[in-house]
């Protein structure tokens, strides 16, 4: 089966249904993800072929938990797309990509693995809070600020790579994350409050010979039992 759609977004329902998962769809990509149901496409774990779907309706509804893949030259994953989806375990993302905004993947406990694409610029606030099995995160050097809340309650997260270009960590970024080490970069130069406060598991934070930190507010590291002094 074979389709396209140069207009605009997909229906699918009269073409693709749980029951049909044995034909391929070619569809022109979007550029902005505004839901979970958008340009997803989901490998079936009956037969192994790669599906697109307009909702779960239209994909074997078993293999809607499965990796998601993001249509490639989408720009934009826009606010809560992804929020609260449990069945969300890995999700692989396109080198186009340059936003990841607010909520955009809010309360997917189940998610495991996530690989930011070098050219991503922005990750809205809360955009991974709750992701209760993420274990780490390489962020990309275009990313200037850590929002507000962006990876707390990550719990199970460990080891997040921060890269040279980072400026600013914002209010409660890595609060009751399972961090256990953090290597700041030179170029950080504010640290908020609560930024990386009740983080239990945190025992070690480093600065890289950082002349320009001017400011970490005395509550940034507030209720980390097992960590020392910080090191220069």
């Amino acid at each position: 089966m074979h389709m396209s759609n140069p207009g605009g977004r997909m229906n699918l329902a009269k073409e693709f249904n749980a029951q049909d998962c044995r034909g391929e769809v070619h569809f022109s990509p979007f550029f902005v993800i505004k839901s979970a149901q958008e340009t997803i496409m989901t490998v079936c774990p009956n037969c192994g072929v790669e599906m697109i779907g307009g909702s779960s309706a239209y994909v074997c509804l078993s293999c809607f938990k499965e990796r998601r893949i993001i249509s490639p030259n989408t720009t934009v994953i826009e606010k809560g797309a992804f929020k609260g989806q449990l069945n969300l375990h890995t999700i692989d993302l396109p080198e186009s990509l340059l936003a990841i905004d607010e909520y955009a993947f809010y309360g997917c406990e189940n998610l495991r693995e996530i690989l930011l694409p070098k050219g991503l610029l922005v990750i809205g606030q809360r955009a991974f809070f709750g992701c209760k099995i993420l274990q780490k995160i390489h962020l990309p050097a275009g990313i200037e600020k850590i929002e507000k809340f962006t990876f707390s309650a990550c719990t199970s997260l460990r080891t997040i790579y921060l890269s040279e270009g980072l400026t600013r960590i914002e209010f409660g970024a890595f609060a009751k994350s399972g961090l256990t080490e953090i290597i700041f970069p030179e170029s950080l130069a504010v640290i908020e409050k609560w930024a990386f406060a009740e983080c239990e598991k945190l025992e070690s934070v480093k600065f890289l010979a950082n002349r320009n930190l001017v400011n970490i507010d005395s509550s940034a590291f507030e209720k980390c039992p097992k960590l020392g002094n910080l090191q220069n």
